[in-house]
């Protein structure tokens, strides 16, 4: 029985069906459904730089100021800006994962 499969049995291609370690990649942000008009966030001499936690879909769920003001103003709008924006995942072997974005806003007009 061995000696009829081993006959038959064609090996599979040496051709991988991954990318190589190198190919993993970052969050992209792609858009922001908030205008841009009244209130600001950061001001030019005081930017507001946020880590922002994007999930598989390309969505903050979380995120952390990393330097800038942290008033409950400031927070509130960073609030809505992230809450409304737009991310490509972050990608591993092809597939989206959860990953970080640095964002800084430097004298941003937004809504409120």
């Amino acid at each position: 029985m061995a000696l009829l499969i081993g006959m038959f049995a064609t090996p599979e291609p040496l051709a991988a069906r991954d990318e190589p370690l190198g190919m993993a990649s970052s969050p992209h942000f792609l858009y922001s459904a908030v205008e841009t008009e009244s209130a600001s966030i950061g001001a030019r001499d005081n930017p507001v730089v946020v880590e922002a936690y994007i999930d598989g879909v390309g969505r903050v769920y979380d995120y952390n100021i990393v330097s800038g003001p942290s008033d409950a103003c400031t927070r509130s709008q960073l609030e809505n800006v992230l809450l409304f924006s737009v991310f490509e995942p972050a990608r591993s072997f092809g597939q989206p994962v959860r990953g970080l974005a640095v964002l800084a806003f430097t004298g941003v007009s937004v809504r409120a």
